[in-house]
């Protein structure tokens, strides 16, 4: 990921910023690059386990927020963004929003990755699921998958996501396919530059 982002802009590894960092497995690997790495998380359990598994305690902090925004951090203060696997689970109005976070985070210049679903597996299925109430379409997941586990997902479109970006004063460099997102879905990796 780095190597492609580098091969789009050069990369300064000053601050990086994970967000969605759960415990703290990506932060980790980008402290051995970046001077400074916040990680930043909803979840306060994923928090605590990631400040217990730290292996660079001066260098790499984690941060609990479960704000709609990301105001723990200031305006033009971080030189790299990344996030994935995150913002899948989380409403597309409120997606929208940190992404436009990510932007007023960055540096001019700044690199911000970061992954989301295009479209769903079924058109159809996600009309029908956005149409019933969350627990019942949760529950008819479990049944189907013969997991525990519900997680919901979302997707934002291609040329919505690159619109977003724009308004937010960047650009997409970038936009890969990605086999992140839930199983039959299209989902996307976009590399993005702060103007």
């Amino acid at each position: 990921m780095l190597d492609t982002a580098g091969r789009i802009s050069a990369v300064r590894f000053d601050t990086a910023l994970d967000f969605g960092c759960g415990v703290g497995r990506l932060s980790q690997a980008l402290a051995n690059r970046f001077r400074r790495v916040i990680g930043i998380d909803v979840a306060d359990s994923m928090i605590e386990g990631a400040r217990k598994l730290n292996r660079f305690p001066g260098q790499c902090e984690y941060v609990h927020n479960s704000t709609a925004d990301i105001s723990v951090l200031k305006d033009e203060s971080v030189d790299f963004i990344y996030s994935s696997i995150t913002l899948q689970h989380v409403v597309p109005q409120l997606a929208r929003h940190y992404i436009q976070e990510f932007f007023r985070v960055a540096r001019p210049g700044a690199l911000i990755v970061f992954q989301i679903p295009s479209s769903p597996r079924s058109s159809v299925w996600h009309s029908l699921k956005s149409a019933l109430p969350v627990t019942l379409t949760n529950w008819l997941w479990r049944v189907r998958s013969g997991s525990p586990e519900a997680m919901e997902s979302y997707f934002i479109e291609e040329k919505t996501v690159k619109a977003i970006v724009e308004q937010a004063h960047g650009w997409v460099a970038l936009a890969e396919p990605d086999q992140s997102g839930p199983p039959g879905w299209e989902s996307r990796k976009y590399f993005c530059l702060r103007c």
